[in-house]
């Protein structure tokens, strides 16, 4: 083959290649209402649609480069919002144990107050296990102070 042929083979593959680049669409909507696109006017209602050129290969990058730091900012607010998350279950988890606990104070004190206003409990035990029997004194002391108790844990 001739290098001129080969020249114009290139020159002729080249044209087209960017006359389909810069070529025009046209939309168009038929009497049905429906939409058409074409490379050619169909009347004079036909529109002219601009269709954005390719980007550049620096454009590509650039825009590539800006969803990746899109993702990572993404991935980055998604790891706080679980350490977040993870956080505060933790939290409401301690807080129930802490509620559990009280409650438990609660029931047991205001067992102990329902025994002692009973009169079934009229001694205690000292740090050798010893019984310490109450008087009628010391017995409405530990009364009062259970009914504190009771108003306190209760709330």
């Amino acid at each position: 083959m001739p290098a001129l042929s080969k020249l114009f083979l290139f020159f002729m593959i080249g044209s087209l290649f960017s006359a389909s680049i810069d070529a025009e669409v046209y939309k168009w909507v038929d009497k049905d209402g429906n939409v058409h696109f074409s490379d050619k006017p169909i009347d004079e209602k036909s529109q002219i649609v601009k269709v954005p050129k390719p980007l550049t290969k620096a454009q590509q990058d650039a825009a590539k480069a800006i969803a990746r730091k899109a993702i990572q900012m993404h991935r980055k607010k998604m790891e706080i919002f679980s350490e977040e998350k993870r956080e505060a279950a933790e939290k409401k988890k301690e807080k129930q144990a802490v509620e559990k606990k009280l409650s438990l104070a609660c029931n047991s004190a205001k067992d102990d107050l329902s025994m002692f206003e009973a009169g079934a409990i009229t001694y205690q035990l000292d740090e050798t296990g010893q019984r310490v029997f109450h008087d009628k004194e010391a017995q409405q002391k530990k009364i009062a102070k259970l009914k504190d108790i009771v108003k306190e844990l209760c709330k």
